[in-house]
């Protein structure tokens, strides 16, 4: 197995299957039942075809297939790539919680777009509020979108998705970023692009339907967010993030 960080002549992937890490075992693999009913049902896959699949954790595999049912797929590694379609700058979203479908919209669109983190906030205008004996069937349920967002967009890393915190707790975080840039109506223009391409991590934070309180507002900018704004028009609790993402990378100058 040769361990690579570029593109070579390999034939190029229609999609990233997915390979659980503890089932990578020297040069072999086996892929989940979920998984191998996948490729051979959906995909007609047979023993001897060559796939592409990512372990969630930034390493893209090539490998072929050895034996093949609806059961269980084993396949040897022919070669590993690391990092292959992976931001060079690590970022994170923060949104605030909404209803749990534009969440899901939210997960989708930001993983596709290369987000590493993604954190829901509990904040005052909230209009759901997630109960706790909920919280885990959630964070899988978002683990599975984003698992399939992670495939469809052929990245190889599923972002971490954190378990929602307070609008308190999201200040406390702000200290683990070089910067971070909050959505808000009373915002201005982007950081200058040097400052955004010298940045190791960046954290966007886009508020619920109504947006962030006045008083949370404050607390953030007090932390250290830097007031951004996303242009004239309002735009819905499950836009904002997406839109956000995608200022912050035509703003860079790093290649994706």
């Amino acid at each position: 197995m040769s361990s690579l960080d570029h593109h070579d002549s390999s034939p190029a992937p229609t999609t990233h299957f997915y390979l659980l890490p503890e089932h990578i075992s020297g040069d072999s693999c086996r892929f989940s039942r979920e998984e191998s009913r996948h490729l051979v049902n959906s995909f007609r896959l047979k023993s001897g075809d060559l796939v592409f699949a990512a372990d969630g954790c930034g390493n893209l595999y090539q490998i072929r297939l050895t034996e093949t049912s609806s059961q269980e797929v084993t396949a040897e590694i022919v070669e590993r790539r690391e990092g292959v379609n992976e931001l060079p700058v690590e970022i994170a979203v923060g949104f605030g919680l909404m209803t749990m479908g534009k969440i899901d919209q939210v997960i989708d669109q930001c993983t596709q777009l290369g987000v590493r983190r993604l954190i829901s906030v509990a904040a005052a205008r909230s209009v759901t509020r997630l109960k706790q004996e909920r919280v885990d069937a959630r964070l899988q349920r978002w683990r599975k979108v984003a698992i399939a967002a992670m495939k469809q967009s052929l990245r190889c890393r599923i972002p971490e998705i954190i378990t929602p915190i307070t609008t308190t707790d999201l200040c406390d975080h702000l200290k683990q970023y070089d910067i971070t840039l909050l959505a808000s109506s009373n915002g201005g223009d982007f950081p200058q692009k040097a400052a955004l391409n010298h940045a190791g991590n960046i954290l966007l934070l886009t508020g619920p339907e109504g947006g962030f309180s006045a008083s949370e507002e404050e607390s953030l900018l007090a932390a250290g967010a830097r007031p951004v704004s996303l242009g004239p028009r309002r735009l819905r609790a499950e836009l904002a993030p997406v839109v956000i993402t995608a200022m912050l990378l035509n703003r860079t100058q790093r290649r994706h």
